[in-house]
């Protein structure tokens, strides 16, 4: 199929679908719309699968006859999108947003209007390559899973009107942002992402999400000040827009730098990562994407899974292969290595499960991030393997807290012990997410393996000795968390009568599909490395070599046998776990009798948020600091 219809299906069509879904009357009506548009989502992402790497020069927009330029569209939007931060800055008397807002139109203005610019011929403006390929699939196959359980759990909220709009405004603006080659372009779309979790987290409109999306805003907006002063000074150090030419391109300081030394033209790469980090949330940013569990479960899902906080990550993935072998490069993925290992200490602290998932999330793509700063090709590998296998499992996770809170009311991990009790197939297909992010054969497993071994063979030291460290306690902590959270889901409780579990299909079919895609990836994955996951392009002949196993330099990995080994053992919880049929009685002990009450421990004396963040975040800062003198020596 034609590349420019795909990506018309991908980016502007669910747009359209939003708004006639927000038009329509009636829930039934629009509970059609919503499946169309995941439907037309998911196999628009197929054709983009099948038709391969292509690139497009889309410079106009044509309806009837009449041609319109794109740019100056886009131009003008950027500037809507901007006055609408500071409406919403200065409502909510959030004036760090207003500055940041202002901040921003400042260099967009100079770049637009006053820096003299290169004349060039019309570049690339759309790039299907492998990896935009990877985080389409993430962002129209499980968006689209998660915007059918929305179908169910929106079922009776007043403003599922501008809820589902708003959702499928991201998912196509997510497409249109890891397709961008433009700059300036995927700056927009950066932008429409921060005001689109704005406005979901901010959902039920009381106290504690408006705080929550406030600080989400500001903090993103202060990421957006970094990306489009980095996009300033690649255009006046490079003489281009288009990320795919800076390659092999040298830079030229602008007059203005001409005081730094020749080194200092990946500075503007470290206004990228900064931008990047506050996306993806890493430390010290940690709290907006914590504070954003106060929002429906399909945005928490669509946030941490397949939408916002990939962007981030993305983005350093982009620019990797130009920052190769360099302080700037090194510093990311100690920075990383920082927020994976720390972030997943935190959860272990954490009683609400939105949040485990939450530090979770912040957690492996402190990981990917680790990677994409070690940027030799099995750390590209292992972090295109993270993104792709940790989106799956945790999209699934999320849906999973959300069926249990929709049905029980309570989200607390207390809370869900026994629920192999209650609601059976939940806990199983719950369980089975847990374990894929913690343990072969599943793709997250293979991907920590893949990062360990780039790890070792880190060419500084000294760095290398830290990452190791941070990569075993953090994956130590990970397995923790998740290994006492099932534990909860298939305890029994002998006092306690089994209840019929009630299925609404609208929310338990994407949960099915998911659990699914965990065993189909593992099936494949072997295909998926050899296709998609690994990225031989950037640094010649690939890491890995793909058979029935995946084999690198000091070891391989068969993830279909230990798949058939995991069925086997899944097997004897199946067989082992008898759920009664009937409440055991208590003991008649003369009315002195107490149920004994048994809980986990969570060591919030210790290592809670309020003890520990005072310390990590501003050895963040410290860190953040440290990028930009990297950048320059």
């Amino acid at each position: 199929m034609d590349g420019s219809l795909l990506l018309l299906l991908m980016t502007i069509v669910p747009a359209l679908f939003g708004i006639v879904c927000y038009l329509i009357p009636g829930f039934e009506l629009k509970k059609y719309v919503v499946i169309l548009c995941a439907l037309v989502l998911m196999v628009a992402s197929l054709l983009v699968l099948t038709g391969g790497a292509q690139t497009l020069s889309v410079e106009s927009i044509g309806l009837g006859g009449l041609s319109m330029p794109l740019s100056p569209v886009i131009l003008v939007l950027d500037y809507l999108l901007l006055l609408t931060f500071l409406y919403f800055g200065i409502k909510d008397k959030e004036y760090k947003a207003v500055l940041l807002a202002i901040l921003q139109l400042i260099p967009l203005t100079y770049l637009e209007f006053f820096m003299p610019k290169a004349e060039h011929a019309a570049g690339i403006t759309f790039v299907m390559d492998n990896l935009a390929i990877v985080m389409c699939l993430i962002v129209s196959i499980i968006g689209s899973l998660i915007l059918i359980y929305s179908v169910g759990y929106m079922k009776g909220d007043r403003r599922a009107s501008p809820f589902f709009l708003i959702m499928m405004v991201f998912l196509g603006d997510m497409n249109a942002l890891v397709f961008a080659n433009d700059l300036t372009w995927m700056f927009f779309f950066w932008e429409v992402t921060t005001l689109c979790s704005f406005l979901l987290i901010r959902h039920y409109h009381d106290e504690a999400s408006i705080k929550a999306s406030d600080r989400a805003l500001w903090m993103n907006l202060l990421g957006g000040v970094s990306l489009i002063c980095g996009i300033v000074l690649i255009e006046s150090s490079y003489g281009t827009m288009f990320l795919s030419e800076l390659s092999g391109m040298k830079a030229t300081l602008p007059g203005f730098l001409s005081f730094l030394p020749a080194s200092a033209a990946l500075l503007p790469f470290a206004f990228m990562a900064f931008g990047a980090f506050t996306k993806s949330a890493l430390m010290p940013f940690n709290s907006w994407l914590t504070g954003a569990m106060v929002a429906p479960t399909p945005v928490s899902a669509l946030l941490h899974s397949s939408t916002m906080v990939n962007a981030g990550v993305y983005l350093l993935i982009r620019i990797a292969p130009l920052i190769v072998g360099s302080f700037l490069s090194t510093l990311i993925a100690v920075i990383g290595g920082f927020s994976f290992m720390f972030c997943a200490l935190l959860a272990l602290s954490q009683t609400d499960t939105k949040r485990i998932l939450a530090y979770s999330t912040i957690s492996y793509l402190g990981l990917i991030a680790m990677c994409t700063g070690i940027n030799t090709g099995l750390a590209l590998t292992a972090a295109v393997a993270l993104l792709m296998f940790h989106a799956v499992s945790k999209g699934l996770l999320f849906l999973c807290v959300g069926e249990v809170q929709h049905e029980t009311g309570a989200r607390d991990i207390e809370s869900m012990e026994g629920l192999v009790n209650r609601m059976p197939l939940v806990a199983y297909i719950m369980v089975i997410g847990l374990i894929s992010l913690m343990a072969p054969p599943f793709g997250v497993f293979v991907g920590k393996w893949l990062a360990f071994q780039s790890v070792s063979t880190f060419t500084t030291i000294s760095l290398s000795l830290l990452d190791i460290f941070f990569i075993i306690f953090g994956s130590i902590f990970s397995v923790f968390y998740y290994a006492r959270w099932a534990g909860k889901l298939l305890a029994t409780k002998p006092f306690e009568a089994p209840k019929k579990e009630h299925h609404d299909w609208f929310m338990e079919l994407p949960l099915i599909v998911l659990v699914l895609g965990v065993f189909v990836t593992v099936a494949l994955s072997t295909l998926f490395f050899s296709s998609l996951i690994t990225l031989p392009s950037v640094y010649g002949s690939g890491p890995i070599e793909i058979g029935w196993s995946i084999q690198s330099a000091i070891g391989g990995f068969s993830p279909l046998g230990f798949l058939i080994l995991f069925l086997i053992i899944l097997l004897v919880p199946l067989v082992a776990i008898r759920v009664p049929k009937t409440a055991v009685t208590h003991t008649y002990a003369c009315g002195t009798g107490e149920e004994p009450e048994i809980g986990g421990g969570y060591f919030q004396s210790i290592i809670g948020e309020s003890v520990v963040l005072k310390y990590l975040d501003p050895v963040g800062v410290l860190l953040l600091v440290a990028l930009f003198i990297a950048a320059v020596i």
